[in-house]
């Protein structure tokens, strides 16, 4: 088996572990920021990114990335 292939399995394996958001791996930190996304969607139940009744007013979702991603 090459090294890509490898490298391959190995990401296809990984799943989300609570803590991953402090991972040193990319793969994981994205999986815990997915996992929180689609969880937030769940739980919200709606896919028009507003956050309904916070401190009694609704909230639109942020729309920029995370400064811990941009480089």
């Amino acid at each position: 088996m090459n090294e890509k292939q490898k490298q391959a399995n190995q990401v296809a394996t990984n799943q989300y572990q609570s803590g991953d958001e402090q991972s040193e791996q990319s793969v994981d930190r994205g999986l815990a920021m997915t996992h929180e996304q689609v969880l937030d969607a769940y739980v919200e139940g709606t896919i028009d990114g507003e956050i309904d009744e916070v401190h009694g007013e609704d909230q639109e979702v942020r729309r920029e990335p995370f400064k811990e991603f941009q480089e």
